[in-house]
């Protein structure tokens, strides 16, 4: 469905299994201690990619979009924190607010960017200093999951590492492990975009893990990647799962205790690991980030499905023209 011309704003709707629809956008309505931010550019997420066709997660219809960049009504630039928390809940309590009982997550169970305007709590938006472009900032939300995911691992400058896929999340940890000072990072992706991506950090890049890393964080998600993880592990090894794509493990688990490996998962990020995600922003490559119209947000995300784009990461930008 195509809007161009219209003269209206749109936003985009998951009304289904890979049914990406554009509509009219309706005002959004800030409740008690909410504000109302003009979407400048939204990162589309892997997540939002694989989720759209299988429904795992996210419950039509529904706004996606939650790596939001956008504008106060008093013009200044700011960064979302999609990550809701209650502030509560005994992992609130203990510092842990990123597996908050009873969080929600923006373009989950609340709607997202993919739209000229969203409501947030004001406790939720980060100021952007002028030297981070929109392109830059729309990183923010990946860096602070690698962020997370890095320091989930308690590893130090020595370790040797490995990365699993160069998508925005692979290629935020590499970014993170490499401003903490580890030289020498392997990075594992096919996909010729993003090895280069991956090679302008500093990287080495890999058709295959090698063998006897301290650290592997695994940033795909699937069985293979999983297993591959904890295979590629020296003994007493620590691998970090981030990705989502299934729910199988895919490893042998006597391995796992003949070993002494460890398995560690990491969901998110805290609030501060989102502020220092955004000091990181400016490290940046610009050019990781290529931008779509959001009104042709279904042939995008078409293209997606299909493997058809390989940008590290695809942002959609709302073309506002005064909400309906």
């Amino acid at each position: 469905m195509s809007m161009r011309g219209a003269g209206r704003d749109v936003r985009l709707l998951l009304t289904g299994a890979s049914r990406i629809e554009v509509g009219l956008a309706e005002a959004p309505r800030p409740g008690l201690g909410e504000v109302v931010i003009e979407v400048s550019l939204t990162g589309i997420c892997g997540s939002e990619v694989e989720d759209s066709k299988t429904l795992m997660y996210r419950r039509p219809p529904v706004v996606m979009g939650h790596e939001i960049v956008g504008r106060l009504p008093d013009g200044s630039r700011v960064a979302v924190n999609p990550l809701l928390t209650c502030g509560d809940c005994a992992p609130c309590r203990c510092g842990r607010t990123n597996i908050c009982a009873s969080r929600e997550v923006l373009g989950i169970h609340r709607p997202g960017g993919f739209a000229p305007y969203v409501a947030v709590p004001r406790g939720q938006v980060l100021g952007l200093p002028d030297d981070v472009s929109d392109r830059q900032a729309v990183m923010v939300e990946p860096l602070a999951n690698g962020l997370h995911a890095w320091n989930m691992s308690g590893a130090g400058p020595a370790t040797k590492i490995a990365v699993l896929g160069a998508g925005p999340i692979g290629l935020s940890v590499a970014l993170a492990a490499s401003i903490q000072g580890v030289s020498a990072i392997d990075v594992v992706e096919p996909v010729a975009e993003r090895r280069q991506a991956a090679a302008g950090i500093g990287a080495n890049v890999r058709d295959q893990p090698s063998s006897g890393y301290d650290l592997v964080i695994d940033c795909v998600g699937r069985c293979g990647t999983r297993r591959a993880s904890v295979a590629a592990l020296a003994y007493g090894g620590t691998a970090v799962w981030l990705g989502l794509q299934s729910p199988e493990p895919g490893f042998d688990s006597l391995e796992l205790v003949r070993t002494e490996k460890t398995v560690r998962g990491s969901y998110g990020y805290t609030a501060d690991e989102f502020a220092k995600a955004l000091a990181l922003a400016a490290s940046v490559p610009p050019g990781w980030v290529t931008e779509q119209p959001l009104e042709d947000g279904p042939a995008v995300f078409d293209s997606l499905w299909r493997g058809e784009l390989s940008s590290p990461k695809v942002a959609l930008r709302p073309a506002v023209r005064g909400v309906a």
